[in-house]
């Protein structure tokens, strides 16, 4: 509903009229008396994902998605309940269901009879009005209420808590559908209710995290130079000492390692038995799940981001490759060095890197060099977003994307030429449009 909102208030109540059925009530009613459970929750978003897909277009419901997915609505929800919890008290928590405030003299209605009441001029009893504080922060957040509007000039507003599509939400609204027909109150604005006492629903918040970094203190010194022999021995022994080596090296028959079956190599060369057990140790370390690549050499971590990059683009399915790197890139670090990154990438990244710095200031257009390895940008429409940015999250990225779906919906319509469009977002991003 709140997604709704942002295009237009009327939006957000075509949505929430759209979602009023017997069977989506009951199951809305449900929810508010039960334990928590995911399944039900996720069956509910998806039939509210198929309402809001009749009034939107797939480039917006996509974008819906997304932002269920993240939770981006979830900070304003939470503000609209912890408004809803300084009136709930007054109604005993109401048990889930629906009540409203009238403003500015503050009297709580706590059901859909005592409406009328509480817009009148009539006595009413002094605990189901709101102290001049709690009042005071009801008139200063009406931004962020979703408002209907009367035909009269009367300066009474009512201020609607409950859950969107519930049978006591309806209830309340209905009831409060006369007195702004009638012009006894000017406004009727609504609010997310207060979560159910008792009820285990929460909202869970994404996008934060702590990242802890622990560097090991304790410093050890090795030995890593060849043994020499005893100097005066006549080297019986250490022969000897080799050709016992030799015989114990083994390898795991048909033991692949970087493109050497070990086993085959020691059954033509068994005098070679320690020569290549330092080989396959050496390789294993390089190329094994295990290494969490903390030894690897300075200088095959240059392309290492290019190097990642070629690999998902040459992958059966990049977006599969680019999960799989991204949840554990570091055992994925030394066979990554070992990928050869094509010219023609290389090229297309310096070009990228170069018309960001232009763009956004950071080198003039006739300016020569390479491209700045340390900047990693994402582009939308031609919008460049620097992703390396402390203040980059996800939920301002959101806010830009549904921005040029808007601007792609208008454009649509005129069927342009994919140059001219092209030429006109670009225009757009660039500032010059």
């Amino acid at each position: 509903a709140e997604f709704m909102a942002e295009d237009s208030n009327e939006n957000f109540w075509r949505f929430v009229t759209a979602l009023r059925s017997d069977e989506t009530v009951a199951s809305l009613d449900a929810v508010e008396t039960q334990p928590y459970s995911e399944a039900e929750h996720e069956q509910l978003a998806s039939l509210a994902v198929e309402v809001a897909a009749g009034m939107v277009s797939p480039l917006q419901l996509s974008a819906l998605r997304l932002s269920l997915a993240v939770r981006s609505f979830a900070p304003l929800v939470e503000t609209h309940r912890s408004l809803a919890a300084v009136s709930a008290g007054v109604c005993g928590g109401n048990g889930g269901g629906a009540w409203a405030v009238a403003v500015p003299s503050g009297r709580v209605a706590c059901d859909s009879a005592e409406l009328a009441a509480a817009v009148g001029e009539g006595e009413w009893p002094a605990e189901k009005t709101l102290a001049p504080e709690a009042l005071t922060a009801e008139e200063k957040v009406a931004t962020i209420d979703h408002a209907f509007l009367g035909a009269g000039k009367s300066s009474a507003r009512l201020v609607l808590y409950g859950r969107v599509g519930t049978s006591s939400f309806w209830t309340m609204h209905d009831a409060a559908q006369p007195l702004l027909t009638t012009g006894t109150v000017g406004e009727v604005s609504f609010r997310h209710g207060a979560v159910p006492t008792g009820s285990s629903t929460s909202t869970a918040l994404q996008g934060y995290g702590v990242n802890l970094d622990i560097k090991n203190m304790e410093y050890k010194n090795l030995d890593d130079g060849q043994a020499v022999a005893t100097e005066g021995g006549d080297g019986g022994d250490g022969e000897a000492d080799a050709a016992e080596e030799a015989e114990e090296v083994s390898f795991e028959e048909g033991e692949e390692v970087a493109g050497f079956v070990f086993s085959t190599l020691l059954e033509r060369l068994p005098n070679k038995g320690p020569e290549l057990q330092k080989l396959h140790d050496t390789l294993s370390e390089e190329t094994a799940g295990n290494d969490d690549g903390s030894k690897m050499k300075v200088w095959k971590m240059r392309d290492l981001g290019l190097q990642a990059t070629a690999s998902i683009l040459g992958h059966k399915d990049p977006l599969v490759r680019l999960k799989e790197l991204a949840e554990d890139f570091p055992s994925h670090a030394n066979k990554l060095s070992t990928v050869k990154v094509p010219k023609k990438l290389r090229r297309e990244v310096e070009r990228n890197s170069q018309s960001y710095l232009v763009r956004s200031g950071m080198m003039s257009s006739g300016s020569a060099g390479g491209a700045a390895a340390s900047i990693s940008v994402l582009y939308v429409n031609g919008r460049p977003i620097d992703i390396g940015l402390n203040t980059f999250n996800l939920f301002s990225l959101l806010q830009t994307i549904r921005s040029e779906t808007a601007v792609l919906e208008r454009l649509a319509p005129l069927d342009l030429p994919q140059r001219t469009a092209e030429a006109i977002l670009e225009g757009g991003a660039s500032g010059e449009g």
